[in-house]
């Protein structure tokens, strides 16, 4: 696994040993940044949910964003992503939680920055276990929180035996891509 493109492309990425994590493919990374660089980039802000080894935010980092969180609650994940953004030299543009998703997103002060704001999102990404069966309650439950961005980009992973609704809250899905087994969903409440 790799960054694709930007500032560290090319720059292969740890991946945690002894966890089973299913990272979002190369290509299909490559494909969803295409499509956020055609809607003008990824963003000042981003926010990797359930961010395995950081692939996303990191690669968000590397094509220009400002600032990435990271919410992981596996330890070793969470050790991984820190590595992954230190090697990247991107340590001082990210920050790392070891919370869970639904957590967070209950309690969005827990991401707050050292001023006590809020930060707001261009860009979240969603990519859970294809397990989890709670996709569409994750995806409603970051419609609803505060942390968004106008004009942000919310983007589901999914299995493609799973289908997620046309609109979640006041976001309406405005692409959706399909490889192989897997689906990017892709929403904004600005389209």
């Amino acid at each position: 696994m790799r960054v694709i493109a930007g500032q560290v492309g090319g720059m292969r990425l740890k991946s945690p040993r002894g966890v089973h994590i299913r990272p979002m493919m190369d290509r299909v990374r490559g494909s969803l940044f295409n499509i956020l660089d055609s809607r003008g980039g990824p963003g000042n802000r981003v926010l990797d949910l359930y961010a395995g080894t950081g692939a996303v935010g990191i690669e968000a980092l590397s094509r220009g964003a400002t600032a990435a969180d990271f919410v992981e609650s596996h330890p070793t994940c969470f050790k991984t992503i820190r590595e992954n953004l230190e090697k990247a030299h991107f340590g001082d543009r990210g920050r790392v939680f070891r919370l869970r998703v639904q957590r967070v997103l209950k309690h969005p002060e827990l991401l707050a920055l050292p001023s006590g704001d809020i930060p707001k999102y261009a860009l979240v990404t969603v990519t859970p276990p294809y397990a989890d069966t709670d996709i569409v309650e994750v995806a409603q439950a970051v419609a609803q929180t505060e942390l968004l961005a106008d004009n942000a980009v919310v983007v589901v992973e999914h299995p493609r035996t799973f289908d997620m609704p046309a609109q979640i809250g006041t976001l309406e899905r405005f692409r959706e891509r399909r490889y192989g087994a897997t689906v990017l969903s892709m929403y904004s409440s600005g389209d």
